[in-house]
This record gives structure tokens, sequence and C-alpha cells, in this order.
């Protein structure tokens, strides 16, 4: 018997309800598939508006703006599908797209002082961009911008000091106290490292092989966002990085949390320190567009100077992209590629000095994948939600381990609830390292451990609690 338009409604508004009590939970991939359900039995435009929220929330921006553009379309005057539509040019970077969205909010409901917040931001981002483009423009890489020998140190300085101009264990050690204390350090020492470390990356290969031998572990970090004092939980928790204590950090060290600085100086130091036991993969918040957008570039502009953003774009242009340990684990920001003949001998010819590739899921580069994809549960390839790179099921993550004698991947750019989620028949492991990412998603921290007959171990941490967004790296959502 035919379900009546009726039933129909009644049946799809249950599962709005059930969808929107995940969302309560925070639990949004789950709120996505109620939300997907009902609008399989009888779409509505406040289901796609509330499935576009779902997908902001997991910085899948590109779907969120489909979702919304359909909310819109089914229903003209509903105001939030404007709203969200606004979110998610916001975090594709279309500020000026962004703002005539939350202008028709505003224009619709005079009141409504969220969308006139957000209709403000908007028009101030495309300000600061804008300056920063200038900047960019006009300041030429040079290496007086590392020129550390001009600056002396300060006799009032009572911090952590290096040892003839080198970084030793006990500066690292008192690094972390004195950030910890929300002090600076002096400019001698900001530069010296930052000239050390562009230095050190430029001599290191696009893959980096590493091997762990009896006697030493390795810790595989994901994400941190400039969360500096969930950073030293982490320490806190597994130890800090010495010869036997070895760590990979896995891309996204800063953007969006306001202690970028701090953690990109400490993780370097220790890098400098332990040059063979540290080692650091670019993610896709080392490149200059994430960094106009989400705060990096502000932060450094204010805690050292202008000049200084060139700098970093360098230093991020010569991070590698994978790091291979044992010859077992490939450990990369993103995932995989749109071809199921890649080898390692390509992925080491990647050029990967240079900003990522500006490209889409019909043309996605080797480089662009390794940063931007995501694995998904269904086989096969199909369209990212981010708008750039693709998804990738299990069949492609076996044939790839397959083709290159490898048993596990290990990646991040996603935040899990759990801090990390299993997939792939065990074979991929996503770690996600910003504990209550943002200050307001809820999730534990992981980090993923090895010894040296490769035997795992996750360990899950909480966030302390500190405030550690809203000044650089804000939150629209």
């Amino acid at each position: 018997m035919e379900t009546s338009i009726t039933e129909k409604k009644k049946q799809s508004l249950d599962l709005k309800n059930l969808g929107n009590k995940e969302v309560g939970k925070k639990n949004f991939e789950k709120a996505i598939d109620y939300y997907t359900e009902g609008i399989s039995i009888f779409p509505t435009a406040i289901l796609y508006s509330n499935r576009s929220l779902c997908h902001i929330k997991l910085e899948h921006y590109a779907q969120a703006l489909k979702d919304a553009d359909q909310a819109i379309v089914l229903n003209p005057d509903y105001c939030k599908a404007y709203y969200r539509k606004g979110d998610s040019l916001f975090g594709l970077g279309k500020f000026e797209e962004a703002k005539e969205q939350f202008k028709k909010v505003v224009f619709k409901r005079p009141k409504d002082l969220d969308s006139r917040k957000k209709f403000i931001i908007c028009k101030k981002e495309i300000e600061k961009i804008q300056n920063s483009l200038r900047l960019a423009a006009l300041v030429k890489y040079t290496n007086n911008s590392t020129n550390w020998t001009q600056y002396e140190i300060e006799k009032s300085y009572n911090g952590p000091r290096m040892e003839n101009d080198t970084i030793t264990k006990e500066f690292c050690e008192e690094l972390i106290n004195h950030f910890k204390n929300y002090k600076k350090l002096p400019m001698r020492y900001t530069l010296k490292i930052l000239n050390d470390i562009l230095i050190l990356f430029q001599t290191l290969k696009t893959v980096t092989d590493v091997t762990v031998q009896e006697g030493q572990n390795i810790t595989v970090v994901g994400d941190i966002h400039g969360q500096f004092f969930d950073l030293l939980r982490l320490l806190e928790v597994n130890g800090i990085p010495s010869e036997t204590n070895m760590y990979v950090f896995n891309g996204d060290i800063v953007d969006r949390g306001d202690f970028s600085l701090e953690c990109v100086l400490l993780v370097y130091s220790f890098k400098l320190l332990y040059p063979e036991h540290v080692h650091i993969n670019r993610g896709n918040h080392e490149s200059a567009q994430m960094n106009y957008m989400y705060g990096f570039y502000r932060e450094a502009e204010e805690k050292i100077f202008k000049e200084i953003i060139p700098v970093f774009e360098k230093i991020f242009n010569h991070l590698p992209l994978v790091t291979l340990i044992n010859e077992k684990i490939f450990v990369c920001h993103g995932g995989l590629f749109p071809r199921d003949d890649v080898t390692l001998d390509e992925i080491r010819k990647i050029d990967r000095v240079r900003q990522p590739p500006q490209d889409t899921y019909t043309t996605p580069s080797l480089f662009t994948c390794l940063i931007w994809s995501d694995p998904g549960r269904a086989k096969g390839r199909s369209t990212s939600p981010r708008g750039t790179a693709l998804i990738f099921g299990p069949d492609v993550t076996k044939k790839f381990l397959k083709l290159n004698n490898l048993d596990l991947i290990i990646r991040s750019h996603e935040m899990k609830l759990a801090g990390y989620e299993i997939m792939h028949d065990e074979k991929l492991i996503t770690v996600f390292s910003a504990p209550n990412y943002y200050g307001t998603s809820g999730n534990k921290g992981a980090i993923v451990r090895f010894d040296s007959n490769l035997k795992k171990k996750i360990i899950q941490f909480d966030t302390v609690g500190v405030k550690q967004s809203g000044k650089y790296g804000f939150s629209m959502f």
C-alpha cells in the first residue's frame, strides 16, 4: 500500500527530530544519516538546512553549500538557508559572497544580531586579506628577514637560554614553562629557530624514511591547530621527544587556535634538537591561503613582525609530505589518490617546494590528495564534500597498501569525537590531537604510538580547559 503524503511528512519529521538530538550530542555524522533518510522520504528546506549545518561543523563546506542551495530552491523565503549558505561560503574562503548572503538575512530580519555580526566579520576579513596580500606583494623574502644576529638578548630577560646560540634539551624544557606562562621568546631566539629550521627542512626529501629500532618507540600526532596547552598535555601524557621517544607531527600545527606560534616554535625546537627523531609532515593548513584565512599570519604579524610572513611561507613549502615508518606504515595528513597505480617512487618525486596546487576533484594532484583527501566507507572514489581532492574507499586503501608492500595508513585532517577512528578493515587510522576543537566540539584528543615491532597503542586525552581560540582563529560556527 502506497504511503500517503501525510505519513511521509510525519516520517520525515520524526527523522529530523532524531537528527536534531544527535546534533545536540555533537554527533554530526549520525545526524547527517537521519537528515539524509528524511530527505529521501519527504525533502524539506529545513532538512537540507540542518544537514548543511552538520557539514559545516565537519568542515565539509562544499557539500554544506550544496545543501543550503537546495534548501533555498525548496523554500526561497527560508532565511536560515541563506544563513547556512553564508557560513558555507565563509568556510570556503569566499568572504565577498558570504557577506552577500548575510546581507540578505539582515535585510529580511533586521533584528537578527547574529547575521549582522557575521556580515561585519566578513567585511573585516575581506579588509584583512586585502591588507595581507598587499604586504605579501611588497615584501620579498631575504635572508635579512631571519637575521637573528642583529638582535641582542635584553638584560632583564629571565627565560630559557640557548647555549652558544644552539638549542639544548634544557632550552626546550624551559621553553615549555616559558610559553605556559604566556611569555614571549626574544626576537634573537625566535628568528634563530626559524632560520635554522628552514636550513634543515631544505635538506629533507618529500618522503621521510624512519626506522624505529629496539628500545625506541614512535608516536604519530594529529592536528594541533594552535592549541598549545593541549599540546603540553599531550607531551605530559606521552613524554617529551627524545632519542628513544620519537615523534611524527602529522601537519596542521597552526591556524584556528591562538597559540600557533608557540606550537611551531616548540615543535621546531625539538626537531632541531633531535633531527633524526622528530619528524614533521605538511598539512593543508601549512599553506598561505589557509594561513591568511584562519589566523596564523595575523598572529605571526602581531607576535613577531609583518615581514616574517614570507619566511613562514618558505618554511612550510619545504615540509615533507609523507613519513614512512619501518617501510610499513605510511603517514600523511590527508589521504590517497585518483589512481590505483601510484607508487612510493612516484610520491618521492613530487615537487613539494611550492604552494599546494589549486585543483579540483576532476584533476587532483598527488600533492593535493596527500594533504586534503579523506577516507570513506563506500568502495571506490567520490567527490569530496570539502570541494577539493577526493573521498577514497576501503578497496582503494587495500590496493595502495598491496602495491607498495605496506601494512597501514595513518592520517589526520578530520576531527573525531574519540580523537581517532579505525577504518578500512583496520588498515587505516585517523588521528586528531586537538581536544575540544575550537573550544566547542567536545571531542577527545588522541595519538598513536608504536614500538619497534610496530605494535600500536592508541592514547586518548582530554583538553586542559584553557581558552585557546577566539583572537586569531575565531570560529564563525
